[in-house]
């Protein structure tokens, strides 16, 4: 009734081989772990997973490092459309090598300046972003962080609000 949804992404920065369709299958159904993630926390989840949870693709910098992802990226550079065209195509061409530095990448995680896990991100209905932060949060922190912003939704009743 808020308007509010939530998506998981399973994603990888590192441990690559880990980050697989049947891996994140296994978590979401059985709740077990693989990897550095089963080291640390050890063979089970403890939490059931009740939202949708999408695998980011698997890719390689150069497959990456096309024109539309090199514009995506330059534009979020602070005044980057007040710079000299020059001084845009020193940028883009960095961009560019940037991406195609990376063996394997995971393309949602790159493309989005994620640090690691977990990020956390909020977004509108259009996609914009409202709100982002990394690492662990308490609980109570999050649902603060998420209630500012549905008060912004029309279909949020005031009580929340006040």
């Amino acid at each position: 009734q808020s308007g509010l949804n939530v998506l998981g992404i399973s994603t990888a920065f590192e441990d690559f081989e880990y980050n697989t369709a049947a891996n994140t299958e296994l978590l979401l159904t059985e709740m077990k772990l693989v990897g550095a993630t089963r080291q640390a926390l050890g063979e089970f989840y403890s939490q059931a997973i009740h939202f949708p949870v999408a695998v980011d693709q698997l890719t390689t910098g150069t497959l990456l490092a096309t024109l539309e992802n090199t514009e995506v990226l330059t534009e979020t550079i602070p005044g980057f459309d007040h710079l000299p065209k020059s001084e845009q195509a020193i940028l883009r061409q960095k961009v560019n090598a940037y991406l195609q530095r990376y063996a394997k990448t995971s393309a949602t995680f790159t493309l989005n300046h994620l640090l690691g896990t977990p990020t956390f991100l909020l977004v509108d209905q259009n996609l914009q972003l409202l709100d982002g932060w990394f690492g662990y949060t308490p609980e109570a922190a999050v649902i603060e962080r998420i209630e500012k912003h549905l008060c912004t939704f029309k279909r949020v009743t005031q009580e929340l609000c006040k």
